[in-house]
């Protein structure tokens, strides 16, 4: 199959400049043309392991969809914004840092096909107007509007912080064995958007990790300025055992 070759040499070329995302998007296309492709396969393991995969067995893991035809749009196997966004969501299970994680499932959008001949300014004035939701910022619509606010949202991090449920979680992610530093600190701040969902999401920020770092960003500002934050954002460091500069 002559795309899925030129497919596979894009991808070590992308490879060479570092471009690991296009990398891994052009082999998992010519993985999902043909499926035995030898050149394709090693240049996607070698681009998943730069894009934050564990090991070859969570290659294998990620790998094992593909060749199904569940990733590229058969009605269309030019178009790649499926592969994209499959693409990206697999990096996003990467920075989770859990190795049983399930594997994204391909999400295919109709305007993957109809938009295709559109340049990317049109495409997104057209999307904006019809598909609205695809630009909400991702930490959802939450502010922190001034430091009395701050300093109120940061006694109740304190309140989740200081019970036992959170510091029997922390004790047990500190004491996992086969965490380096850097997994470790992501599992930390999965940990800490988890416990502070209740906190949080009821101010419009976004579940999970996107609305934890819209809130800490807001925050910093008040941290910087007013000794009080200042003064609380030391106490909550030592709770969580973690700075809160590495939320954002």
């Amino acid at each position: 199959n002559r795309a899925a070759l030129l497919l596979s040499r894009r991808a070590g070329a992308n490879a060479k400049m570092k471009e690991f995302k296009a990398s891994f998007r052009d082999a998992v296309t010519a993985l999902e043309l043909v499926r035995g492709l030898a050149s394709a396969e090693l240049i996607a393991v070698e681009a998943a392991k730069a894009l934050g995969c564990r090991d070859d067995a969570q290659a294998k893991k990620v790998l094992e969809p593909i060749g199904t035809g569940r990733i590229l749009d058969s009605g269309a196997p030019l178009v790649l914004r499926c592969v994209e966004r499959w693409v990206n969501d697999v990096v996003d299970m990467f920075e989770l840092g859990d190795p049983d994680a399930p594997v994204p499932i391909p999400r295919h959008l109709p305007s993957d096909r109809y938009l295709e001949s559109m340049d990317d300014k049109t495409r997104e004035e057209v999307l904006k107007k019809y598909m609205p939701e695809f630009f909400q910022q991702p930490g959802g619509t939450g502010i922190i509007k001034d430091p009395t606010e701050c300093l109120a949202v940061m006694k109740r991090w304190e309140e989740v912080f200081v019970s036992q449920d959170f510091q029997q979680r922390r004790k047990e992610l500190w004491n996992r064995q086969g965490l380096n530093y850097p997994m470790r600190l992501q599992q930390t701040k999965v940990l800490i958007a988890e416990c502070l969902a209740n906190v949080l999401e009821p101010l419009g920020f976004a579940p999970g990790l996107p609305g934890l770092t819209r809130a800490a960003g807001q925050m910093q500002v008040y941290w910087s300025k007013d000794k009080a934050c200042a003064t609380k954002a030391l106490d909550l460091e030592e709770l969580a055992d973690v700075s809160l500069a590495d939320l954002m």
